[in-house]
């Protein structure tokens, strides 16, 4: 069924190309497209695990994109309309203010003295503590604006990674970066001590979530639009190399974070959305992405529904396969964080977090 949705809506693509070539010379050529080769997809094996979470709800918000504990064993989240959340596990309280960040708050990191860094999609990278409230750290790095601040982690020493998703588009352009295919993404490090903000890695496709190594030896980054996550060595011989952690990935990777010392699994990796034959289709095929990007923005093909969150080793081999392929109780993950003995799972437009026992 899905490979005959997928030559139906190549179909609909091509008889559709001249009005879609002259939407996009309306619309000024913002772009002109680059190809990739998708490459092939590792083999998922069979899981239902997912489809027993249960839900954590979040009050009368939305889209709890990613959690970090808190000192006081709340669980921060930040939600669609910029509030940042305290959320008791237990679901006795309802959830508290903990602050507004102006924007749409994503990836959070626990801060050493029991704060929180914060990715916020438009704002940059900030600061919240119950002492000192919300303030700004970085909106640019090397004389570069930030475009889609997303992601972040705080190595053992103190030092803040994080992502620029794009520097070209926002969040309300995402599928636009994707269909451009150009790689805008960077892995960006913020010192504490000396406030100064650097690019560790350019020209990545689409830079989404960031863990350090517990040991702090070496840091990762999802790069979605690529289907794999990348090492970058902070110290040892490779100190400063960057090389593939694993590839051919199922689908989009987003949130990555580390699993507590114990388990199998050593990083936990969200997949948004499984890949389809129509994106490895048109993934190669830069003028097919051009005509997308003239279509009107309903017509985009959208992403397809399921839950999928992987536990990855050190070396970055696939140790764990926890799936809702309906797609009815979990979907479209963006964040996978193990607190204690609970595998949360964070979303973009859901009213609750999921969660389930953490594999052992």
């Amino acid at each position: 069924m899905r490979r005959s949705l997928s030559i139906l809506a190549l179909s609909l693509i091509t008889a559709t190309a001249a009005l879609g070539l002259g939407a996009a010379e309306r619309r000024g050529a913002r772009t002109a497209p680059v190809g990739w080769d998708p490459g092939l997809a590792q083999p998922l094996a069979a899981d239902d695990r997912l489809a027993a979470a249960t839900a954590l709800p979040v009050g009368d918000a939305r889209g709890p994109e990613d959690l970090a504990p808190l000192p006081d064993g709340r669980l921060a989240v930040g939600v669609a309309d910029g509030r940042l959340l305290a959320l008791d596990p237990t679901g006795a309280a309802p959830p508290a203010l903990l602050t507004r960040t102006g924007g749409r708050p994503l990836g959070l990191a626990a801060a050493p003295d029991g704060g929180l860094f914060i990715c916020d999609a438009s704002e940059g990278l900030l600061r919240w503590s119950a002492d000192e409230g919300l303030r700004p750290l970085a909106t640019a790095a090397d004389g570069l604006p930030f475009g889609f601040t997303n992601a972040v982690d705080v190595a053992p020493d103190g030092t803040v990674y994080f992502t620029d998703a794009s520097w070209r588009y926002g969040f309300d352009d995402l599928v636009v970066d994707l269909l451009d295919g150009r790689p805008r993404g960077r892995l960006l490090t913020y010192d504490p001590t000396t406030r100064e903000t650097r690019t560790l890695e350019a020209e990545l496709g689409f830079a989404n979530g960031v863990a350090v190594d517990p040991s702090g030896d070496f840091v990762l980054v999802a790069e979605t639009w690529r289907y794999r996550v990348l090492r970058r060595w902070l110290r040892g011989p490779k100190a400063g190399a960057a090389e593939v952690f694993i590839d051919g990935l199922p689908g989009f990777p987003d949130g990555i974070s580390a699993a507590p010392a114990g388990g199998r699994a050593r990083f936990w990796l969200s997949v948004f959305s499984p890949r389809s034959a129509l994106g490895d289709f048109v993934a190669p095929r830069p003028g097919l992405r051009r005509v997308l990007l003239g279509l009107p923005r309903a017509l985009w093909p959208l992403p397809a529904r399921a839950g999928i969150v992987l536990g990855l080793d050190e070396e970055g081999a696939v140790v764990d396969v926890l799936r809702d392929a309906s797609g009815r109780q979990v979907a479209g993950v963006t964040s996978a964080r193990q607190v204690g003995d609970q595998l949360y799972l964070g979303n973009l437009d859901a009213p609750h977090l999921s969660r389930l026992p953490a594999p052992r």
